[in-house]
């Protein structure tokens, strides 16, 4: 692993924000005087996913803001499967987390299920307040050639009563996220699965994602990464989502589907080197309708 030591994640404070339907959401919050950046996690991690960005010397001078999604971490897990099934819901966490945060046209970086997310508030409010977006192994649409063929019942069974059987599905998740040798990332990442109660993994499964006309619009630059390893989400994904954007894509050889979390440095180095690019732009090249 080339990343740094990860002491200085111990200094990083943690507030809460209140979303429109007042669940309430954890947010790591690390200062910094350069552009802001929001790091949207994947589905049943927490924003420790992030944890090795926060400690790169790259990124030492930028702001970096990480929430812990609704239903997952310190954030609240309301069990109505409403609470995850309306994108209004996880729109207005993004637009609540903005404004209370202060983060004025940040750079949005959304890794897996981060994508629809960030889709669904790209959808509601469009991506005028957005300094740039950085899509890694996405969820932007869901296609059945841009998933790995056995993530259906990888998911089915983590959603089973059956204690064995939702664990021993967990551990196989966690090991496609984070593979070897990273033991520690893939243990936290098992430890923010298991945390998402039964009822909240069932709500959060199957919500099917289309955001092409949205991400058509979106004016503000982007960039596009993945992870050529990745045995949750398929390359096709993110060569989809390229094409629809007009970004570029950057696909990683010697990574898989967390490729901040393999390769800390160099991941740091291409989000710095992409901020540096947005502060060289006019801002009215970065918003749309």
């Amino acid at each position: 692993m080339d990343g740094p030591d990860l002491a200085p994640f111990a200094s990083v404070g943690t507030g809460t924000v209140t979303a429109p339907d007042g669940v309430r959401l954890s947010v790591a919050d690390r200062p910094g005087a350069r552009r802001p950046i929001l790091l949207l996690h994947g589905l049943l991690q927490s924003h420790l996913a992030f944890r090795p960005l926060f400690a790169a010397p790259a990124l030492a001078d930028f702001r970096l803001v990480a929430p812990d999604l609704r239903g997952h971490g310190r954030s609240d897990k309301p069990e109505a499967p409403d609470a995850y099934r309306e994108p209004a819901r996880w729109a207005g966490d993004v637009a609540a987390i903005l404004d209370a945060c202060g983060l004025a046209r940040p750079l949005v970086v959304a890794w897996s299920y981060g994508g629809r997310v960030l889709g669904d508030y790209l959808d509601t409010f469009g991506g005028a307040a957005l300094g740039g977006c950085v899509f890694v192994a996405a969820t932007l649409r869901t296609l059945p050639e841009h998933f790995a063929p056995d993530l259906g019942a990888v998911f089915s069974a983590v959603c089973s009563d059956d204690w064995r059987e939702a664990t021993d599905a967990l551990r196989a998740f966690a090991a496609a996220v984070v593979p070897e040798p990273f033991g520690r990332e893939r243990e936290e990442g098992l430890v923010a699965a298991a945390s998402v109660p039964l009822p909240v993994r069932r709500a959060l499964m199957g919500r099917p994602a289309d955001y092409e006309a949205s991400l058509a619009r979106l004016a503000c630059p982007v960039l596009v990464l993945h992870g050529a390893r990745d045995a949750v989400v398929r390359p096709a994904q993110s060569q989809w989502t390229a094409r629809i954007t007009g970004a570029p894509l950057d696909l990683w050889d010697d990574a898989g589907h967390a490729p901040f979390a393999e390769h800390p440095g160099r991941f740091a180095a291409r989000l710095a080197a992409f901020a540096t690019e947005l502060d060289r732009r006019p801002t009215s090249a970065s918003t749309d309708a």
